[in-house]
């Protein structure tokens, strides 16, 4: 019997070596195409074969000049360092300022209050708060004016006394009332004598029918104060006239004579207390009403004195009555 024929055949497969070398070049196109889209030297990813070290680190250094060479470098010239500093400076400033702006306007200051719901006074300290712009006032001592007057009656009412006064203007005659504790006394005429104020009653004994009388009066004088000194120094020299504006006045009306150099005196003061009065604004009605009648008085005169008519002496008595019945309330 023949034996089996048995052979032992041994075939070298070449197309494994060619497959492992495909392999290595796979896994080198791997790491490279990794490697590129990674700019990041620390990411390319290495074989874990340990044979493959070296030609990963050939590749990552062609990879690192590669990415080297494709690298550019911006280079600014040297006359835009300026400008470009100047306006990140600006900037900034301008941020910071607006900023502040912001942060400031946002904030509210608290107001403490009291329990009944009104703002409380916070004690601020030791400051000092700046005086007010105040002048010291300024003062004149008025005399006061002794004169002889004529009366007609005294009334409970200030209705009564206007009747009467109305009555006596009606004659042509003047008048005017004076109030002093609740009574209202009715004068007609004001003169510097007792003799004048005599001869002058005559002319109110057929014109009412109260009987006048004559008597001494004084309507006393007092400080008169003020802020401003024109007001002050008006007042004064309006007194003053006053005096000497009866003094002519009277005189005229019983002799029909006066001294003529006094009342070229009274009427240069008259003209300059005129000119003090219209640049003054703040008179009250009490100072404005004595002013003006003493200044009217003496231009009633002085028509009396260029005219010759008398009408123009008794305009000048009434506004004389009138000064001397707001006198009193010039310290009040």
């Amino acid at each position: 019997m023949d034996k089996p024929n048995r052979q032992i055949k041994i075939t070298f497969d070449d197309n494994r070596n060619q497959r492992k070398e495909n392999e290595f070049k796979k896994a080198e196109e791997e790491i490279a195409a990794t490697a590129e889209r990674e700019i990041n030297n620390d990411d390319i990813l290495f074989a874990s074969d340990p044979s493959n070290k070296d030609n990963a680190n050939y590749l990552r250094n062609v990879l690192k000049n590669k990415s080297n060479r494709n690298k550019k470098f911006i280079v600014i010239p040297k006359h835009f360092f300026f400008p470009i500093a100047l306006a990140l400076f600006i900037g900034i400033s301008l941020g910071v300022i607006i900023l502040k702006m912001f942060s400031t306007t946002g904030q509210t200051e608290d107001v403490p209050v009291n329990g009944n719901g009104t703002p409380a006074v916070v004690d601020q300290g030791d400051e000092e708060e700046d005086p007010p712009n105040t002048k010291s006032p300024v003062t004149s001592d008025l005399p006061s004016l002794a004169v002889n007057i004529i009366q007609i009656g005294v009334y409970s009412s200030q209705a009564k006394a206007d009747e009467i006064i109305q009555e006596v203007k009606n004659n042509g005659l003047v008048a005017a009332s004076l109030e002093n504790e609740g009574l209202f006394y009715v004068f007609v005429g004001v003169t510097s004598t007792k003799d004048q104020a005599m001869a002058l009653s005559s002319n109110y004994s057929s014109a009412n029918e109260e009987d006048p009388y004559v008597k001494e009066f004084v309507m006393k004088g007092g400080t008169f104060s003020s802020t401003d000194s024109n007001k002050v120094a008006l007042v004064e020299n309006a007194a003053k006239e006053y005096s000497e504006l009866v003094l002519l006045t009277s005189a005229a009306l019983t002799t029909g004579s006066f001294d003529e150099k006094k009342w070229s005196e009274v009427k240069e003061m008259i003209t300059s207390l005129e000119g003090i009065a219209s640049s003054i604004e703040t008179l009250t009605s009490e100072e404005k009403t004595f002013v003006t009648n003493v200044i009217n008085a003496g231009k009633s005169f002085n028509e009396y004195k260029e005219s010759g008519q008398a009408s123009h002496l008794w305009a000048s008595e009434q506004h004389l009555l009138n000064a001397l019945t707001v006198y009193g309330l010039l310290f009040k």
